[in-house]
């Protein structure tokens, strides 16, 4: 069903009470409970309780128990030829104007037929009723004073207008509906997407390499010819005091022969000078390291060594390796 808040006249309530059947002098008074329940609205919803409904303000909790209806909503459904929930009840007696008011016209009709409980006056059922009418239908003649409360002056004078001249009133259209107001769905706005374009640099230099970036040692990288002094600085653990040789050695040269020449210009003593003039026997060159070697050991109180056999012996390049750390040391 269509959720709006819609204005009906009095003719079009009038003609909603006949489709009904509702007779002269039940119509009459409950077009003027409509008129002070809504003034003729409907799909409105309490100013005083919520579950008030539509043009009658019928309240449909009190209606059911819990989720089950009472007996005179039970009647009600048989009538209809259909059972609703208390929520599809709900919004039927809301929205639905035809609903609404042939349950208006129900309440009255089972009311009146039982009155034990109840009460005698059907339409006691609206508390607008009990309280703004139903004390002035003893003063409907024209040179009776209203019962006037609750500052409602206008309102209460105007209902009562409506039961003394209900024959004046016309039959509407009830597809005639002046004013319809659509209730608008309940929505949730999302913030539009902002998307945020950084300039390009055009002053920043892609093609060469800053000499303010350093690397992982903390230097900032640079080219240049391999200096003798960073080779002597690799080696100086493994010399007493080699001397730093002036000439730079040269980019296009490999690493062995970068190291031989390195080497080369390293002062060292007679034995070693004699190994790499190399115009002496190896083995007494080695002879002679190992006497020095022992000369040595002995001034450090250590047991001089022995040379072993040739088939035992170790390769030549291994006593070098030796015969040379020993002299270091």
């Amino acid at each position: 069903m269509e959720e709006v808040e819609t204005q009906y006249t009095v003719e079009q309530v009038k003609e909603l009470l006949s489709q009904q059947e509702v007779p002269g002098d039940d119509a009459r008074i409950l077009i003027a409970i409509a008129y002070l329940e809504s003034k003729f609205k409907h799909g409105i919803d309490g100013d005083t309780d919520i579950d008030d409904k539509g043009l009658w303000q019928i309240n449909p909790p009190r209606y059911f128990t819990g989720e089950k209806p009472d007996n005179m909503t039970v009647e009600f459904f048989e009538n209809q030829g259909k059972t609703l929930s208390l929520e599809d009840f709900t919004k039927s007696v809301k929205y639905d104007i035809k609903y609404a008011t042939a349950f208006a016209a129900h309440i009255v009709d089972y009311r009146r037929r039982n009155p034990k409980s109840y009460g005698p006056d059907p339409f006691d059922a609206w508390k607008t009723y009990t309280k703004y009418i139903k004390p002035n239908m003893s003063r409907l003649g024209a040179d009776n004073e209203l019962v006037l409360i609750d500052g409602l002056d206008a309102e209460i004078t105007k209902a009562v207008d409506y039961i003394k001249n209900y024959n004046q009133i016309s039959f509407g259209n009830i597809d005639d509906v002046p004013v319809t107001t659509t209730v608008p769905p309940t929505t949730t706005t999302v913030p539009p997407t902002t998307t945020t374009t950084i300039p390009e640099d055009t002053e920043i230099d892609t093609t060469s390499r800053s000499a303010g970036i350093t690397n992982q040692f903390g230097k900032p990288p640079r080219e240049r010819d391999f200096e003798q002094s960073d080779f002597y600085k690799l080696l100086n653990p493994m010399f007493d005091s080699p001397t730093e040789p002036d000439r730079p050695l040269r980019s296009d040269m490999s690493l062995v022969d970068k190291g031989n020449e390195a080497f080369s210009n390293i002062p060292v003593g007679p034995i070693t000078q004699k190994i790499r003039d190399g115009n002496t026997p190896i083995q007494m060159l080695i002879d002679r390291m190992v006497s020095s070697i022992n000369e040595k050991r002995t001034q450090k109180n250590l047991e001089p060594i022995q040379q072993q056999q040739p088939n035992t012996r170790k390769t030549m390049s291994k006593e070098i390796e030796e015969a040379i750390r020993l002299l270091g040391g």
